[in-house]
């Protein structure tokens, strides 16, 4: 895969996953975040972006147990 195409990848990937966060899929979006992930297993930004989507999760996942 060259570059371009990674860079491409990644960017349809976070925008996809921003989607999904924003509507509260959180499953959805750690999905969208991690695809691009096995060709570029280093990127700081998908990694922060799952991050962020693991633990809305599980804040989540805990109120609702309340």
């Amino acid at each position: 895969m060259s570059p371009e195409d990674l860079a491409a990848q990644v960017k349809r990937a976070i925008a996809a996953g921003d989607v999904f966060f924003e509507l509260g899929q959180y499953d959805y979006a750690i999905r969208a975040y991690q695809g691009p992930l096995k060709y570029d297993p280093q990127n700081r930004e998908l990694k922060l972006k799952i991050e962020r989507a693991q633990k809305a999760k599980a804040a989540e996942e805990q109120y609702l147990a309340q």
